[in-house]
């Protein structure tokens, strides 16, 4: 797919390899989105919120520790 794509209030920027939200997306776009696609690029779970990280990394170190594992602690 060819880059940025906008029909009406969607905005689809699919499968650009991209590792963050790229800038220019809130800059041209976030004054009418509604919608944004960021399918099949390489985003991670670095945009969770507090709250969602924290869950997240309690749930690694429960099943580390349910494993017989050593928790290994997030940076």
């Amino acid at each position: 797919m060819a880059g940025l794509m906008v029909s009406g209030t969607q905005v689809s920027y699919i499968g650009q390899d991209c590792r963050e939200i790229p800038e220019h997306l809130g800059r041209d776009c976030g004054h009418f989105a509604k919608r944004l696609d960021l399918s099949f690029n390489l985003l991670r779970e670095e945009f969770l919120t507090a709250p969602q990280r924290r869950r997240s990394q309690a749930q690694d170190t429960d099943a580390q520790l349910a494993s017989g594992g050593t928790p290994v602690m997030a940076h």
